[in-house]
């Protein structure tokens, strides 16, 4: 495939794992050239995102290695073999040192986007040459890093100096203005590490985005879901259409369509869907195939509109239920345009196979200084809701996954599982909801 107009970009299978190319640039032979490349990749999506990433960021190194001849077309050519892999790498690095070197003999007079352009590149060159730096091995490769250091600093000196005192004055108003960060309580105090705000709760305001923008947030999204079924299909990758909003998740290997992923205007996730012959084996109502790739993905994307009851499920907010066939189970949602928590219930078929999710209103068992061990042992796993009003967890609902005694068997105390966390929480800070 054609990536950016400009570069060409595969990725195939090799050996159970996955590897690409970028023009002549090839993970499996050229990783070394890189601090933050791999050879290969476990998954296809990873190798996907990573072969982007440098398509962005590191093109430059593409154009050097054609002028070394090191690109994958060359390999079949004789190597020679008394070059250690260090010189190499530090033969690859001289050789765009020069093509800078020659780049900017005139620049000052040259147009300030290609300036700017040139500059970013020589960051990103110092940056890989420092991380170099850290990992090769002697000490006469670590002073020709320095030296390949020191020939940059030169050029920014006599050339972007601008730029320079602009990034030092960035660097330190985001210092001086970083907030003093709190030292994380233990676990077992009951506080959830900070977590960033989700941005699906500003689903009622109208947002905007460019077309690059809403293609970067479709292509995240597209990756969490990978991700999330990479299990299954370690060959996932996704493709993105903007004019459709939708993802497509696609097997690298034989081509097939898995999964189609679509959002709303507000840019929230609205519907995951099977594909083509997932379809057939695990149709979209059926718990089968909840369990296996509509649960995973939302977990992983962090939320889902409900188009028919106007509310967001944000796994965050409480752990969506494993399948339990024939039980009803409830779930937090949230209602973005009264800005309100709606209580959800998530039912499973008995007779027939099947999940939906509908409007519901929780009821509670007991009072919390009445539970007894037994009590989160009746029904597993069993759902509780936060009711300390000191924590930030304050009416999230979870499940138990862990009961621990303590004071010599005397009390106990719970770990629950919030979505993406696991909290240590006292009896009296929950309280039992009942599923049915």
């Amino acid at each position: 495939m054609v990536y950016n107009n400009v570069m060409k970009l595969r990725i195939y299978n090799t050996n159970k794992r996955y590897a690409f190319t970028v023009d002549g640039f090839s993970s499996l032979h050229h990783a070394n050239l890189i601090p933050d490349i791999e050879p290969t990749y476990e998954y296809a999506w990873q190798a996907y995102r990573k072969a982007k990433d440098f398509a962005f960021d590191k093109g430059f190194h593409v154009e050097a290695m054609r002028n070394k001849k090191y690109a994958i077309e060359d390999l079949s050519k004789p190597i020679r073999s008394d070059i250690d892999a260090e010189e190499l790498l530090l033969d690859h690095y001289r050789t765009m040192v020069n093509e800078i070197s020659d780049k900017v003999v005139g620049i000052d007079d040259n147009a300030q986007e290609e300036k700017e352009m040139t500059y970013l590149i020589i960051k990103s060159q110092v940056g890989d040459l420092l991380r170099i730096k850290e990992n090769v091995e002697g000490e006469e490769h670590k002073v020709e890093v320095d030296k390949l250091i020191d020939s940059y600093r030169k050029i920014v000196q006599q050339h972007f100096k601008a730029y320079l005192r602009k990034d030092k004055e960035q660097s330190d108003a985001a210092r001086d203005a970083a907030p003093e960060v709190p030292n994380m309580p233990p676990m077992e105090e009951g506080q959830p590490p900070p977590q960033d705000p989700n941005l699906t709760m500003a689903s009622k305001k109208t947002l905007t985005l460019t077309r690059e923008e809403l293609f970067e947030l479709l292509e995240h999204y597209g990756q969490r879901a990978c991700q999330a079924i990479s299990k299954h299909h370690p060959d996932a990758i996704c493709k993105v259409s903007l004019d459709d909003l939708e993802m497509q998740i696609l097997a690298l290997d034989s081509g097939k369509q898995i999964l189609r992923i679509s959002i709303n205007d507000k840019f929230n996730v609205n519907n995951v869907m099977p594909s083509d012959g997932l379809a057939d084996s695990f149709p979209s109502f059926s718990s089968k195939f909840y369990q296996r790739y509509w649960k995973p993905v939302v977990e992983s994307i962090g939320h889902f509109f409900l188009d028919d009851l106007d509310a967001l499920i944000v796994p965050e907010m409480g752990a969506l239920p494993d399948m339990r066939e024939g039980e009803d189970c409830q779930i937090k949602g949230w209602n973005p345009r009264e800005l309100k928590e709606m209580p959800l219930s998530m039912s499973f078929g008995k007779e027939t196979p099947t999940w939906m999710v509908s409007k519901s209103e929780p009821r509670l068992k007991k009072i919390a200084t009445e539970y007894t061990e037994e009590d989160f042992l009746l029904t597993q796993p069993t759902r509780v809701r936060c009711i300390d009003q000191k924590l930030q967890l304050l009416g999230s609902i979870g499940e138990v996954v862990k009961i621990i005694p303590i004071n010599a068997g005397i009390g106990f105390e719970l770990d629950v599982n919030f979505g993406r966390k696991i909290v240590r929480l006292s009896k009296n800070q929950v309280e039992i909801v009942n599923d049915l």
